[in-house]
């Protein structure tokens, strides 16, 4: 789902797919745990609910970059 615009290709995934992955490899949680997701570079959709950060939104758009804390 890349399109010819900038802000369509700031997002290396989905907010469901990020979720997917948090889900399988940590809590599920946006903001918590060692994976997290957050919205992609100057992308017009965030990756999270606004006021529920720790929440994904339930979009098929390529708006979240992810990054997972090794420790």
């Amino acid at each position: 789902m890349i399109g010819s615009g900038f802000n369509d290709v700031c997002g290396v995934m989905t907010p469901l797919q990020a979720q997917a992955i948090d889900t399988k490899i940590d809590d599920g949680i946006a903001n918590t745990g060692n994976f997290n997701g957050y919205k992609g570079w100057n992308h017009t959709v965030d990756c999270r609910e606004s006021g529920n950060f720790g929440a994904y939104l339930k979009t098929d758009t390529l708006s979240c970059n992810a990054f997972y804390v090794l420790k």
